[in-house]
């Protein structure tokens, strides 16, 4: 048992010491290849069309974002407070209906017989800690919080 544990730890540090070195490589080769004096060196000229292009379009895509303003000028726009009290209370109520549910699923369990078990998607342990993040746990066939 013990050789399989060290051959995981093993790999898991192979793993993650490639993974480091192939981060390391990545970053040293894009900031030695886009080197900043390269780029600057030759400044970049625009014929007079080209300009006159850019500016006919700029002036199209604000008078479409100043018709966007007017359009959305009455609608409700929610402050950040409500966003985070929002964010809250849907956590809140997330726990809450988990652990119902883990409260639900521990008296069907205890109210089946043992005989007439069938192995269904929610027995597996899996499952609960995925769904429960990992604060239900099956401990001795039931399941309890913490």
């Amino acid at each position: 048992m013990t050789k399989k544990i060290q051959k995981n730890r093993k790999a898991i540090f192979g793993f993650f010491a490639l993974y480091l070195i192939l981060m390391g490589a990545g970053i040293y080769w894009i900031t030695s290849y886009f080197d900043d004096r390269k780029l600057n060196d030759q400044p970049i000229e625009m014929s007079a069309k080209f300009k006159q292009e850019i500016d006919e379009e700029l002036k199209v895509y604000e008078a479409k974002r100043k018709l966007e303003e007017i359009k959305n000028a009455g609608k409700w726009k929610p402050s950040n407070t409500f966003f985070i009290t929002a964010l809250t209370a849907a956590t809140i109520l997330d726990i809450v209906l988990i652990l119902l549910w883990a409260r639900h699923e521990i008296r069907t369990r205890e109210v089946r017989v043992s005989g007439a078990t069938r192995n269904r998607w929610r027995d597996n342990k899996w499952f609960w800690n995925i769904v429960g993040m990992g604060n239900i746990q099956e401990k001795g066939g039931r399941l309890e919080v913490g």
